[in-house]
Parts: structure tokens; sequence; C-alpha cells
């Protein structure tokens, strides 16, 4: 019975842990400025709570979903730069002086709830408001809602996404070195980087999709594909992820993760000056 017992959680756990397909930025001629990058917003928080585990971050510690891909860390690695483009619409792409847009000062509101909160409100119930006001706002652009992209609004998503990299980049840091971070804490900073990572190629790729008009014009179209492409490349998700030594037989998947995001950091920071440049 206990064998059995095993086999229907680990089972529950395979299902559980079946996480939602990446979103790909769209944009079509007849959409409004900002609706790529509102969309992107929705469906990333949208593919988390209708994954197969739903959201699993405030789930407790024995929910068989928690223990083979963490998605509870992948999650919250997502959520963590869904709420700086969340912030960046809401104080500077959506007005210019202005007051701020009460449907999206409602959405960044619920999107900073605590993520592991579970009852009064709930995570999934705060999510799912801030869910109902993007799509509001989404709905209305064109009209009420609008979307104000310029070189200097992207330079700023830019370099908020690249402060929150940063700081994941020294995070990833600390669990390559022996004794400083044990395999299950290396784990949960592998995820959480990869989660953060997945977020920052649908968010970058739609904010890219809103100026790449501005982008043509200032020459760094083939420099924000660039900046994707490495992004790409860091979706990587090993079978177990090992903490190995740099002369060990077990890769260091943290390193190797980390590595591949600095890189994406280098340019961002990049691309950031350069927009922030003053022209010829």
């Amino acid at each position: 019975m206990i064998l059995v017992a095993l086999a229907g959680y680990f089972g529950a756990a395979l299902v559980m842990d079946r996480r939602a397909e990446p979103p790909v930025p769209q944009w079509t001629e007849n959409d409004p400025r900002g609706h790529a990058l509102a969309s992107m917003i929705i469906d990333l928080v949208k593919g988390q709570l209708e994954s197969m585990g739903g959201w699993l971050p405030n789930d407790p510690p024995a929910t068989p979903g928690r223990f083979l891909d963490n998605t509870p860390a992948f999650q919250l690695g997502m959520l963590r730069v869904v709420r700086i483009a969340g912030g960046a619409l809401r104080d500077y792409f959506s007005r210019e002086g202005g007051p701020v847009h009460k449907d999206l000062d409602l959405a960044y509101s619920k999107l900073s709830n605590d993520p592991r909160r579970w009852a009064f409100p709930s995570a999934e119930g705060a999510l799912g408001d801030a869910l109902e006001a993007l799509e509001r706002y989404r709905a209305d652009l064109g009209g009420q809602s609008v979307f104000i992209g310029s070189p200097d609004r992207l330079q700023r998503l830019l370099e908020s996404l690249a402060g929150e990299l940063e700081q994941t980049s020294a995070y990833l840091g600390g669990s390559s070195t022996a004794g400083r971070a044990g395999w299950w804490d290396c784990d949960d900073r592998f995820y959480l980087a990869l989660g953060q990572a997945q977020g920052l190629l649908g968010l970058l790729g739609a904010a890219g999709l809103e100026h790449q008009v501005i982008l043509s014009e200032n020459g760094l179209a083939k420099d924000y594909q660039a900046l994707l492409k490495s992004l790409e490349q860091s979706l990587f998700e090993p079978w177990i992820v090992t903490n190995g030594d740099k002369d060990g037989i077990l890769a260091n998947h943290s390193n190797n993760l980390k590595v591949s995001l600095d890189e994406t950091l280098h340019r961002m920071k990049g691309l950031a000056a350069r927009l922030g440049a003053p022209g010829p």
C-alpha cells in the first residue's frame, strides 16, 4: 500500500508539474499600440493560473506539484519580471505626466500581492483581479486607454528589467560555490532564474513589437533580435539540476545558466545606453 501511495503521489506530481507553453508575442496591423505588451502580461499570468497544477507557491509543502520541476520557484521568478512590466505600463507607458490609469494601478497593486498568501485574499484571487483590470485596459486601447512608446520609455523598461536580472545573476552565483548553498537551494535558484528568463523573453519580445519602428530608426533592430536570441539560449532544463564543482564530473547548471543570463544582461545594458544616447 505504501508503494501504491508513493506511485500515486509522484504520478500526481508529474501531472501537476506540466507547465503552460510560453506565449508568443502577437501583433497585427489592426491592433492598437500597447496591445502586444498588455496581452503578453495577461498571457504570462493566465498561463500560470490555468496550468495543470495551477498557482503553486501558496500550496502546502507536501503538494505533489512542488517536487519535480520546481514549478513554485519558476512561477515566482516569472512573477517578478511581470510585476516590473506591469509597473512600467502603469507609470510611463500609459501616461504623459497625467494621472495614473485606474485599471493599471489596480493591476499593479494586485500583482504585488503576496504570492504565497492562501486567503484574504488568496494569491490566485489577487492575480485573477489583476487579469480582469489588464483586460479592461487592453479592451479600451485606442479609446480612453493609451500606450505611449518612445526610446526613453523603452530604455527605462530595459534598465528596470536589467536591474532585476543583475540581482538574479548574483543569486545564481551564490549556488555555484560548494558549501554556500545546498543542492535543494540550488534547484530553487535555478528554477526561479529560469522562470524569469522565460518571462523576459515574452515581455521583451512584446516590447520590441511595440517599438519596432523606433528600433529600426535607431539602427538597433538587429541588436534587439540578438538580445532575444541570447534569452532563448537560456531556456534549457536538465532532467536533474546538479551543483557540481568546476573540476567535478557533474555539471553546475546554475553556473551555466548564469553565464547565459550574463550575456543577456550585457546586451540589455548596451541597448539601454544606446537608446539613451543623443542622436547625431
